[in-house]
């Protein structure tokens, strides 16, 4: 039976000595040349490790070749193998795959080599502008050209030639100074008049040189080799940025050659727009010369802010046009321009080179549909005020329509997996945000559209009062359904701001009676928005919600105030006990109780204005209605709490009950008020003892030394002096004697008033 393969292995004739190279017969002892030995175990180990050297270069070789092509699917997966020896750090391994060095990274400076190298260029570069300078008059038309070609072609050779020795600072250092020598006979060119090439400007002239020296550039990149027989040869980055520059700069010098000179503002912008196109058509040919999987490398970093500066005139000068009173034609063309730098960037994200770039592309996305929003604005900013909050209205509905089907933006999902109904979300907000303090602008100036507004021309009265509220309608019902279905803060936030931006627009022209009446609905319905919030027991988030909730009452209840003081007395303290008795109720929450303080004080302060309205001075008027509602306040912190101090549960309605009757008493001399006040302030001293109720006892021992001062004091004028001084030094006396036991008196008083609770 036949064998597979039934050919004979051939047996090689010689091989190179593993030193020298020198070719010897196969079972050769040692090589004559340089003596080296070539048999035994130790050249068997060196047969074999020159193997796995061979078998390692071919496959760097193939790696290298992988590496400067698009990278697959399979090396964006996020699990790189390893084939790296434990403990063995290889040749330009990547930082994730190498051992990292224990210690701090020692810091890589400039060396000596690149310092020598780059003054060399910089003083060959110059001394080839002196010698250009000096004899460029005297060897004639082809003897310049022969100097400029040969010097150039010279410096991009020894750059050739450096990288094939392997010497890539020495190579990188010629490709600078070709490409400087570039730079300078394209100038001298044209400076020196070069085959009469001064006749033309400069933008005409670097609209061909600039593309000329990027040929070249690009041309002596291609010269240079890219491997050898031994493996790949390090690159050289220098020609291909100056040649992306020089391109960017033909690119500008010939819009400026063929623009006229009164080109129009619509004409501008669309030249501009078309040199931001062209700008990042150049930083894709930045980005694929240098084999970057990424949008920004060295050679697209001109291009890139050649793009960006035109695409911001662009924009400038389209919003200017079409926001302002030019004509309808010059508005539509904007309007075009406008759209179409958006729709660029929406078609730019479907391409696939950004498909393992999601955050990117969202971004693109949202620029976009912002953009749009923006454009369409154009013929809006014409439209009337009724079109103006009608257009409102109808972006509303269609947020609406997406908060219902779960696209609002406010959800936990990252940045880079938001839906294109999520970024429609918000530049919808943002619009009907837009619109709203557009139509805030034409009612308040009395302009009947956008177009009026920048010709000044006034005269269309102050509008219906309803209209604010549609644009407020457009953000407040959306922004409520998302409210309820993600308990988003900042969308509760933005609810209660245009509802309230809305209110205020609405009563611009409104009695101050209505003013009133509507601060206070705001108010109570804000009070109830929060109390819901805090039912809700929603953790952080109905906390959030009832902060926010709680902030718009506050700045209802300040509108209603304000309102009630122009009013009148009756009006203000009808909206005082009302923002009152909503205080108190919602101090019946659950850890509320602090707001029923608060709500006393609106209620004391109606109750002081109708006094002073009806010209009541007696002052228990004034105080013991106040101290029976903080009394309770106190009760009920006490049933809740019976191991609350009495500093909070009874303090403040003891303090308003007896030391405004005390005053008093003391200034207008009223022997029963006085009276009256001091068997007070003895029961509650005595109730607070029996008790161990440590207010009651300070507060009340308090008044009773205070009228025994002012009461008493007076009559030690009549008290003979020897009297007092004997008095004054018995009792000293007493105290010396008694010293200890005075201290632990005093210390016994103290801890029996800090054990009263």
């Amino acid at each position: 039976m036949d064998r597979p393969d039934s050919t004979p292995t051939v047996a090689p004739a010689g091989f190179d000595c593993p030193e020298c190279g020198e070719q010897l017969a196969v079972g050769v002892p040692a090589c004559p040349r340089c003596g080296i030995r070539l048999v035994g175990p130790l050249a068997q180990q060196l047969w074999r490790v020159d193997q796995q050297i061979a078998q390692l270069s071919a496959e760097s070789r193939r790696l290298r070749e992988l590496l400067r092509q698009p990278p697959t699917a399979a090396e964006l997966s996020p699990v790189v193998p390893s084939t790296v020896t434990p403990g063995v750090r290889p040749p330009h391994a990547p930082p994730g795959l190498a051992p990292q060095p224990v210690g701090p990274t020692p810091h890589r400076g400039l060396t000596g080599q690149q310092l020598l190298l780059g003054l060399a260029a910089l003083l060959l570069l110059s001394g080839v502008a002196f010698f250009l300078l000096v004899v460029w008059s005297l060897i004639g038309l082809l003897g310049q050209a022969v100097v400029m070609v040969v010097l150039t072609v010279a410096a991009a050779g020894g750059a050739v030639l450096a990288t094939r020795k392997r010497l890539p600072a020495a190579a990188e250092t010629a490709a600078v100074i070709a490409s400087g020598l570039v730079l300078l006979d394209l100038t001298a060119a044209h400076r020196l008049g070069l085959a009469g090439l001064d006749r033309l400007d400069a933008s005409s002239y670097w609209a061909g040189a600039g593309l000329l020296g990027a040929v070249v550039l690009l041309a002596f990149d291609r010269w240079v080799p890219r491997s050898d027989a031994h493996g790949t040869l390090r690159r050289i980055v220098s020609y291909r940025p100056v040649a992306v520059a020089l391109a960017t700069t033909a690119l500008w010098a010939g819009a400026i050659a063929v623009a006229p000179g009164d080109l129009g503002d619509v004409s501008s912008s669309a030249l501009a727009l078309v040199l931001g196109l062209l700008s990042l058509g150049l930083v894709a040919l930045g980005v694929r010369l240098d084999g970057s999987p990424r949008l920004f490398s060295v050679s697209s970093a001109v291009p890139w802010l050649s793009a960006g500066y035109a695409l911001l005139v662009h924009l400038g000068v389209a919003l200017d046009v079409g926001f302002s009173n030019a004509s309808t034609g010059d508005r539509v063309l904007a309007t075009v321009l406008l759209l179409a730098g958006p729709l660029v960037l929406l078609l730019a994200q479907t391409r696939p080179f950004l498909a393992d770039q999601p955050g990117l592309r969202v971004g693109l996305r949202l620029v976009g549909l912002a953009g749009v929003a923006l454009a369409l604005g154009v013929p809006v900013f014409a439209t009337p005020r009724l079109g103006v909050a009608l257009v409102a209205l109808g972006l509303g509905l269609l947020l609406g329509g997406l908060a219902l089907i779960g696209h609002d933006g406010a959800t936990d999902r990252g940045w880079a997996e938001l839906t294109w109904g999520d970024l429609a979300t918000w530049v919808l907000r943002l619009a009907i945000a837009a619109l709203f303090f557009l139509l805030f602008l034409l009612l308040g100036g009395g302009h009947a559209s956008g177009v009026d507004m920048q010709a000044l021309r006034g005269g269309a009265g102050p509008g219906q009062w309803w209209l604010p509220l549609l644009p407020a309608v457009a953000l407040v019902a959306p922004s409520a359904v998302t409210v309820v279905r993600r308990r988003s803060v900042s969308v509760a936030l933005l609810a209660h701001t245009a509802a309230l931006v809305g209110v205020l627009m609405a009563l611009r022209d409104a009695e101050t009676i209505t003013w009133a009446v509507v601060g206070l609905a705001g108010a109570v319905l804000c009070a109830a928005l929060a109390a819901a919030a805090r039912w809700s027991h929603d953790g952080a988030h109905g906390l959030g919600l009832e902060v926010a909730a709680l902030v718009a009452a506050a700045v209802y209840a300040v509108v209603t105030v304000a309102a009630g003081f122009g009013e009148s007395d009756f009006v203000l303290s009808a909206v005082l006990v009302g923002l009152g008795a909503v205080l108190v109720a919602y101090a019946a929450l659950p850890g509320r109780l602090g707001f029923a303080e608060v709500g006393v004080f609106a209620l004391a302060l109606a109750w002081w204005v109708q006094l002073a309205d009806r010209e009541i001075e007696v002052v228990e008027w004034w105080t013991l209605p106040v101290a029976a509602m903080l009394a309770g306040i106190g009760a009920v912190r006490w049933r809740r709490d019976r191991g609350s101090r009495t500093w909070v549960t009874m303090a403040p309605g003891l303090t308003v009950a007896l030391y405004p009757s005390l005053l008093v008493a003391l200034s207008e001399d009223s022997l029963v008020r006085l009276v009256a006040v001091t068997a007070v302030a003895a029961l509650v001293l005595v109730v607070g003892i029996a008790n161990r109720w440590q207010a009651p006892v300070l507060l009340g021992a308090l008044a009773l030394a205070f009228v025994a001062w002012t009461q008493g004091g007076p009559l030690i004028a009549y008290v003979p002096g020897w009297i007092l001084l004997t008095g004054s030094g018995l009792v000293l006396l007493v105290i010396g004697i008694m010293w200890e036991r005075s201290i632990q008196t005093g210390r016994r008083t103290v801890a029996w008033l800090g054990a009263m609770q």
